[in-house]
């Protein structure tokens, strides 16, 4: 794999690819989806937006999956990275915040993050995420509760 280059939206030949990079091992802090419902929010779903990460080769290096929780806020549902810990996920986040601020016309990015998982916890505050509350409502049994870190158009970039 190489340095990230580009992001374009997804479409359906993707969708493998998408599954293939949640159900990988190294992404036990990914929730999973099925190819099939993979489809129908990528194809049925105005709300639901998906990016692919690509190097200047077109190799895909990972995706996002956001979605429209109203309309000036989008939810980060999931990033996932084939290559960690090379800057590659930091450059693609950057890259759709800015895309999804200009173009959506967007106030607010939001996300949830298991409070177990410092490197993502790290990585969000270094691009200017801000922990705003802890969900402890439902804590995951292996990796506890959510924390609900945001982004906000005016302090971006």
């Amino acid at each position: 794999m190489t340095d990230y280059h580009a992001l374009r939206p997804a479409t359906v030949t993707d969708i493998s690819f998408i599954v293939e990079l949640e159900t990988a091992p190294e992404n036990g802090f990914v929730h999973q989806n099925t190819y099939e419902e993979h489809l129908d929010a990528l194809s049925q779903d105005e709300n639901t937006i998906y990016w692919i990460a690509e190097d200047k080769s077109g190799n895909r290096l990972g995706y996002a999956f956001l979605y429209r929780s109203s309309p000036q806020r989008m939810e980060f549902r999931r990033v996932v990275i084939s290559s960690k810990e090379k800057g590659t996920g930091s450059k693609f986040i950057t890259a759709v915040c800015k895309t999804m601020f200009e173009d959506a016309n967007l106030e607010t990015i939001w996300l949830d993050v298991y409070q177990s998982n410092d490197q993502a916890r790290y990585v969000y505050s270094k691009l200017g995420f801000r922990e705003i509350k802890i969900d402890e409502d439902k804590p995951h049994p292996k990796f506890g509760p959510l924390i609900i870190m945001e982004l906000e158009r005016k302090s971006f970039g």
